[in-house]
């Protein structure tokens, strides 16, 4: 009779088999986690363009170029997989992306390679980051935000020169400002270049420019307006700013109480009737507060209310008449 011996394990060893398929699976895990993350990154570091602009044939592309504006550059262009127009696909195809102008221009470019562009202003279009397997969908209007938003446009005369002074909030692709002239407030001609301002609160700048002219001279009103001049060369023209050269003494405003806390107002005489606005700026050139009021021939009363909510310190009370400016006087808020 045979006897089976029984297998002892020798003291202080261990079975590896089990450990070595725990770590085996614990780096596949790994390893598919660190993809997906890549995968993702890729898939989130693309956002979608705000608006586009279309070229027709400028002679980089022969059959057209889109122009994507994006607020913050990728990291990998997008490649554009379909276009719908109106709920339908449009049959159009496209290179793919330059990306060169975005870091100095904002946009990302794509030319036509086959198909019609669609007249629509609104499209939904489907783009892939490249090395991501899903695309994702973008609804991208025609056009552009206005490259510049303003927060005031004033004058101040002193013996028959002007200086205008501009504030904006925020600038978009802003190349630089044309400031047109004209004393029939319907011919206006570029009488300077103001190429760079000031930069205040962050995303605005300041601007100034001196009208010395002496084409001034016998005037009693003229005309101002910017043409600002994008990147692109596009132009976007402001309000228009009539300025008063010879006030007339019978409309200089009185202001009380000087300082205020809450209420001004606001006194004058007006040989005419018409449309009054009082302004009431800050030391930086933002309005804080308009009204306006219609006025009679004879004498005029306004009271601006609600200015408890200012902050202590020196503004400037401005008096328009049908959209020149009279007058205007420092107050001091408490």
């Amino acid at each position: 009779m045979v006897r089976a011996k029984a297998l002892r394990q020798k003291p202080g060893k261990t079975d590896s088999k089990p450990q070595t398929t725990k770590k085996m699976k614990f780096f596949t895990f790994a390893i598919a986690l660190l993809l997906s993350s890549i995968a993702n990154f890729a898939q989130t570091s693309t956002s979608c363009p705000t608006y586009f602009r279309r070229n027709n044939g400028n002679g980089v592309c022969s059959q057209g170029q889109i122009k994507f504006y994006f607020t913050n550059c990728p990291l990998i262009a997008p490649v554009i997989d379909s276009l719908y127009s109106n709920g339908l696909k449009v049959n159009i195809s496209f290179a793919l992306p330059d990306i060169s102008n975005c870091s100095s221009q904002q946009y990302i470019s794509y030319c036509v390679l086959g198909g019609n562009v669609p007249p629509t202003s609104t499209w939904h279009i489907y783009f892939h980051t490249p090395g991501v397997v899903n695309p994702f969908a973008c609804t991208v209007p025609e056009g552009a935000p206005l490259p510049v938003k303003y927060l005031s446009f004033d004058a101040v005369v002193s013996e028959n020169k002007v200086t205008l002074k501009w504030l904006t909030a925020d600038e978009i692709n802003n190349s630089h400002f044309e400031v047109e002239r004209s004393f029939d407030n319907n011919n206006f001609g570029t009488i300077g270049l103001v190429l760079d301002g000031f930069a205040v609160n962050g995303t605005g700048k300041s601007y100034q420019f001196k009208d010395n002219s002496t084409e001034l001279t016998g005037r009693s009103i003229v005309y101002y307006r910017l043409k600002q001049i994008d990147i692109d060369g596009k132009a976007t023209i402001s309000k228009v700013l009539a300025v008063r050269l010879q006030a007339k003494t019978d409309a200089i405003m009185q202001v009380s109480p000087n300082p205020f806390i809450e209420n001004l107002d606001i006194r004058f005489n007006s040989t005419e009737t018409g449309i009054a606005q009082i302004r009431i700026i800050n030391l930086a050139g933002q309005t804080m507060l308009s009204k306006q009021s219609i006025i009679s021939k004879g004498y005029n009363n306004i009271q601006v209310a609600g200015l408890n909510g200012l902050a202590a310190g020196l503004y400037v009370a401005q008096l328009s008449m049908n959209g020149a400016v009279i007058d205007k006087q420092r107050v001091i808020k408490n």
